[in-house]
């Protein structure tokens, strides 16, 4: 079980609830709010239903473009934007806005010509539990002069929409709205569309009236106000389809007796980490703990940061045995809480969210280099996550179970072990007696197991990742297992695992170790985190910690091979000896450092070759014939440096 908070999504049910209303509404189209939750399971499951979707800000149509949604599927619907965002969805494909008012027109007719638009109006709408009020759309009055100041700008005018306010308890809000409408399509006569926007609520701890009783009133009032062949129908629902499928898993941090003589309780969650709708109590979410049953009586609830205003209810009838470590389940949570959280505000991490149910079919699109693309097909995600580092997905590909780390291929199920032995086995072979190793990276675990199975008595493994470390355990069939895991972090055994930054791990550590193994993401022309643990500065201090230091260093393929060069640069400044490996049967090189001198055949290769047969461990996709083949550098490394860097070698006789 992930450590709490974080957020469950049961994807069934959001393409049950789509289902639901499409079924309600059955000539209507779905245009889902992208800001409701825009996690890509979720959007790749509704386009795959038939959905359309209204985003609000390029990084929602960022979201949808990464989850293979064409830009003509989305609705700029957002008023407020500027030019250079309209510019931007033009060039993805989006082809139809929302506006308001005449510079809004303008800015659209400027930066997307041609485009369709929808004018937003704001009648007199009864009060919603989150209303919108004042801030968006024009009076009822004003929108056929701004759809006919459109038409003149070349702009397409195609409809009317309005939004009766989020969490819209009065199911007449829809009426008025379609009502206000109807002289505007009147006068336009050519107008096509009629938006009525989202607002349908959810029950939570208040309750809301059915979901029929919206739907009847709106198809009420289209036939009262627009006649028997009224315009296309548009909803753009977010709570109604993701809502009631999402849960927070929280736990009581503390309980007490405040300076107010009231009962105050404490969660692990709070308004920043995901329950902004709590604000002003406009949101009361149903809550269950694992002592229902026992007696009740009001508390004031609030969340764990240091902030004043992190409280969720003033009065909530929870029981009077809740204690510290109880848990706690949020229902109804899937609309507006992963989307709310705070970037770490405190330091506390971002609401991850776990997928239940049945996904689509994915591709995962991996950048290789500039015009060269991998495609990954998914045939089940087991896991997507944003955990505080990396956006983590787990699932099922032709190569097995994968694992994939911010859109790059971390490890299949088919080839991780040729990769791991190729990072571990030489630095092993290297180092002779092994009896303490530190790792940093690898967060699957598999480099520390087999340190252990080859002899060392003592792992450090270091991974600034707990959540992905965690998530590995239980969800890939390789590496740790979960209890494993715990064990080790526990320090129950030959491995301990650390979750700290690498490189504060290393400056503060004065212990010495055989062989030390950094196995990071790539590294990467753009600044990204990692990056700065492959810098010289973060080389010279491993190489002060262990004999033998190793690293994935590069891919040697011509058209990848960039970081791979800057890695053979750094090694060979920081260390006298350096080996290279690059496996036969993998894309990946290795690059081993040397520190001592060593004891033996002076050529490297024929130490390794020498010590394989004693080893401990043994290979399943390293023999002598590999050390020999698979240790020479490419040419373009090896004639990057002057000849006495790089000696010729002869390799030993063949057995």
């Amino acid at each position: 079980m992930p450590e709490s908070p974080y957020l469950s999504i049961d994807l069934d049910r959001v393409r049950d609830d789509f289902h639901t209303l499409h079924t309600a509404l059955p000539g209507a189209r779905i245009r889902y709010a992208v800001k409701a939750n825009p996690a890509e399971p979720i959007l790749r499951l509704l386009a795959a239903a038939g959905a359309e979707f209204d985003v609000a800000s390029p990084g929602e149509i960022d979201a949808c473009t990464s989850a293979a949604i064409e830009g003509r599927l989305l609705t700029f619907g957002n008023t407020i934007k500027k030019p250079a965002d309209i510019s931007r969805a033009f060039s993805r494909g989006v082809r139809r806005f929302a506006f308001d008012t005449k510079d809004g027109a303008a800015a659209i007719a400027e930066s997307a010509p041609g485009s369709s638009v929808e004018c937003r109006i704001a009648p007199p709408f009864p009060s919603s539990v989150t209303p919108f009020g004042h801030k968006f759309g024009c009076a009822p009055a004003e929108a056929v002069g701004l759809l006919e100041h459109a038409r003149a700008l070349g702009l397409r005018p195609e409809g009317v929409c309005f939004h009766v306010g989020s969490q819209q308890l009065d199911p007449s809000a829809w009426e008025l709205g379609i009502r206000c409408a109807e002289p505007i399509f009147a006068a336009c006569g050519d107008l096509t569309t009629l938006n009525v926007g989202g607002g349908f609520p959810l029950a939570y701890a208040t309750g809301a009236p059915e979901l029929a009783r919206i739907t009847e009133s709106i198809a009420a009032a289209l036939q009262r106000h627009l006649g028997s062949h009224p315009p296309q129908l548009v909803v753009e629902p977010g709570r109604a389809i993701v809502g009631s499928a999402g849960t927070i898993h929280c736990a009581v941090v503390a309980a007490r007796t405040g300076t107010d003589g009231r009962r105050w309780v404490y969660l692990d969650i709070g308004r920043y980490g995901g329950l902004a709708e709590t604000e002003n109590e406009y949101i009361r979410y149903r809550l269950r703990t694992d002592r229902d049953g026992d007696p009740v009586d009001d508390a004031v609830l609030a969340g764990p940061t240091c902030d004043g205003d992190d409280v969720l209810y003033q009065r909530y009838p929870l029981p009077v045995t809740l204690r510290a470590g109880d848990r706690v389940e949020i229902a109804d949570a899937g609309a507006y809480t992963a989307s709310y959280a705070s970037a770490s505000f405190n330091g506390f991490a971002p609401l991850p969210t776990y997928f239940a149910g049945r996904p689509p079919t994915r591709d995962i699109v991996e950048s290789l280099a500039p015009g060269l693309t991998r495609t990954w097909r998914l045939s089940e995600v087991i896991c997507d996550a944003r955990t505080q580092f990396q956006h983590l997905v787990i699932g099922r590909t032709e190569q097995g179970v994968a694992l994939f780390s911010d859109g790059e291929r971390q490890s299949t199920e088919l080839s991780q072990l040729v990769y791991h032995e190729a990072l571990l086995i030489p630095a092993l072979l290297l180092a002779g007696k092994v009896e303490r190793v530190l790792v940093i990276g690898s967060g699957e675990g598999v480099v520390s197991q087999l340190a252990v199975a080859a002899g060392a008595t003592h792992v450090d493994h270091v991974d600034i990742d707990r959540d992905a470390v965690r998530m590995c355990a239980e969800h890939l069939p390789y590496g740790y297992t979960v209890d494993e895991l715990r064990s080790a972090e526990s320090g129950l055994g030959p491995i301990t695992v650390h979750y700290r930054d690498g490189w504060s791990f290393a400056a503060e550590c004065s212990a010495r170790y055989d062989v030390v193994v950094v196995d990071l993401p790539d590294e990467r022309p753009e600044p990204v985190q990692q990056n700065r643990l492959y810098d010289v500065d973060f080389l010279r201090t491993c190489r002060d910690l262990g004999r033998v230091v190793v690293f994935q260093a590069g891919c040697p393929t011509l058209w990848r091979n960039e970081s791979l060069r800057w890695s053979w640069r750094r090694f060979h400044e920081t260390f006298d000896e350096v080996v290279y490996f690059g496996s036969d049967e993998h894309e990946w090189s290795f690059l081993s450092g040397l520190t001592e001198t060593l004891q033996g055949p002076a050529d490297p290769v024929a130490t390794m070759s020498a010590r394989l047969p004693a080893l401990r461990y043994r290979p399943q996709t390293i023999d002598a014939d590999s050390l020999r083949a698979c240790t020479i550098p490419p040419r373009t490394l090896r004639e990057s440096l002057p000849p006495q860097r790089y000696p010729a070698r002869t390799a030993p006789p063949r057995p």
